[in-house]
């Protein structure tokens, strides 16, 4: 005799009831009354799950819902005709035997580790280069408007330099890309701040300051050749589509929780994960500045000068600017722009690379 429930089919009305099993038939009693009976066949069991009742189903009739599970599975254990999932005992086995449970933890963290480490940013490489060269335009015109609004200011170069710049940059530089994009140049005025960066249709920002600071043959050549690494390889899109990924999973595991996913976006973990894919970018880019540069003539020791010219002016600034007025919006956004990690190793990397190339 197993205690349970019975629940009438199209009823939530719960009776206190009996069910009684033997090798070819079954009861439902309800004190002295019979409230069911039948074959075996009419009877389909639920898998165990931790202490969660038990349910049997009697075709077309109802559920006998049972806490006694251990009777439950003695009975199922040496019967014949039941319809149950064998499969339902080694289950509640494996959720119940710890070492099985510590076991199965360090293997999902392993994966989990797995996954965001090197599944991630490899599948994030496939989906950008199969994503249309549409979707980076748009993506890209937008970003550029809104940075317009919120950040830049238009060129104050003069018109000349401009088209000197854009007609050098058109004629030499473009020749090195073969991607489906058409690279473009834009300038524009970032209150002070040196640098370059490639969205990821082909346009490419450079900022006065940058253009100011690299004067010599080849450092600007050198540095918007590394931009166009960027764009080659796809590297805008694919930290966009990475990023994203992280983000969509993150949703799905900590479901709707905004504070803790917020709390978790901005953790270590992920940082330091964005840090090493956007280093291992960095120098993918580098590499390919070097070696179109050499394929243009041009020495890649304007490369390592274009960094360090850039490194030395912003540190000279920020020793002038010790004792001013908190940041404004320009330095609050230097950050964000600085995509270049680890500036003096680079530098020492495209000596290496010239040193390479001279023997």
């Amino acid at each position: 005799m197993i205690k349970g429930a019975w629940f009438e089919t199209d009823s939530s009305a719960k009776v206190l009831a009996e069910l009684y099993l033997s090798d070819n038939s079954f009861q439902i009693r309800s004190g002295e009354k019979v409230i069911y009976s039948g074959d075996l066949k009419q009877l389909s069991f639920s898998d165990r799950v931790g202490s969660i009742d038990r349910k049997v189903y009697i075709q077309d009739q109802g559920v006998f819902q049972t806490a006694e599970n251990d009777s439950i599975d003695q009975w199922l254990k040496y019967s014949q005709k039941a319809q149950h999932s064998r499969a339902s005992s080694w289950f509640h086995r494996l959720e119940t035997h710890w070492g099985m449970i510590i076991s199965s933890a360090v293997i999902v963290a392993f994966l989990t580790v797995v996954m965001f480490v090197w599944g991630l940013p490899a599948g994030s490489k496939y989906v950008a280069k199969a994503l249309p060269s549409s979707f980076a335009e748009t993506l890209s015109t937008h970003t550029l408007e809104v940075m317009d609004k919120a950040l830049f200011k238009p060129s104050e170069l003069t018109d000349e330099k401009q088209v000197k710049i854009i007609d050098h940059f058109d004629k030499e530089l473009t020749q090195v890309y073969s991607g489906e994009h058409n690279l473009k140049l834009h300038f524009r005025n970032v209150g002070g701040l040196a640098n370059a960066f490639a969205l990821p249709s082909g346009d490419i920002v450079l900022t006065d300051e940058l253009v100011d600071r690299l004067q010599a043959p080849g450092q600007l050549d050198s540095v918007i050749l590394h931009e166009i690494g960027h764009v080659h390889y796809h590297h805008g899109m694919t930290r966009l589509v990475h990023s994203s990924a992280i983000g969509v999973l993150l949703l799905a595991i900590m479901g709707n929780d905004e504070a803790l996913l917020q709390e978790l976006l901005v953790s270590f973990p992920v940082f330091l994960m964005q840090q090493h894919y956007s280093r291992e970018a960095e120098i993918e880019a580098d590499e390919f500045a070097f070696e179109k540069m050499i394929e243009l003539g041009i020495d890649p020791i304007r490369f390592a000068e274009a960094l360090e010219l850039i490194i030395a002016e912003d540190g000279d600034s920020n020793a002038n600017s010790q004792h001013e007025e908190p940041a404004s919006k320009v330095k609050e956004y230097s950050q964000y722009l600085s995509t270049h990690p680890e500036t003096k190793e680079r530098m020492a990397a495209a000596k290496r690379y010239l040193q390479q190339h001279a023997e």
